[in-house]
């Protein structure tokens, strides 16, 4: 690897359950967790994990065009100068799948509209690794690596 290169592994364990929206066409349930494709097993794709960091970062304010979040998190897409992020994410699975059930009810009678609706999910408890990957290109500058 390059020099001043490094691999942040972050073991985590969910405090709540996880849901997420699927891109299967069809499914038992109206609302699937996200799976990998070939082996079926819930995951947090890296895409997701890059937002999520890119609205830390807006919290911050480290907006769009603030030299940190090019630094780390590259050019967004619709911009001209299509320069990588230093940060490469890798996706987060999972070993369990669970069930979230949910009444939403009528606020004029209080009652249950259409009964329970099954949600699917990643259970309280399951564990996963955040996975980061650093890789430096371009000038280096050791204040910026630290």
């Amino acid at each position: 690897m390059p020099a001043f290169s490094f691999l942040l592994r972050v073991p985590f364990r969910l405090r709540k359950p996880y849901l997420s929206k699927d891109d299967a066409t069809f499914h038992l349930l109206d609302n699937p967790v996200r799976k990998e494709k070939i082996f079926q097993v819930p995951m947090v794709a890296a895409t997701g994990w890059k937002g999520a960091l890119r609205a830390a970062l807006w919290q911050l304010s480290y907006r769009e065009d603030h030299e940190v979040t090019i630094r780390l998190l590259g050019n967004p897409r619709e911009s001209d100068a299509g320069q990588a992020g230093r940060l490469h994410f890798f996706a987060t699975f999972f070993d369990k799948i669970g069930l979230e059930v949910i009444n939403p009810h009528s606020r004029q009678s209080g009652v249950g509209e259409r009964g329970p609706i099954l949600i699917e999910c990643v259970p309280q408890g399951t564990t996963g690794t955040l996975l980061l990957l650093y890789v430096p290109f371009g000038s280096l500058d050791r204040r910026e690596i630290a």
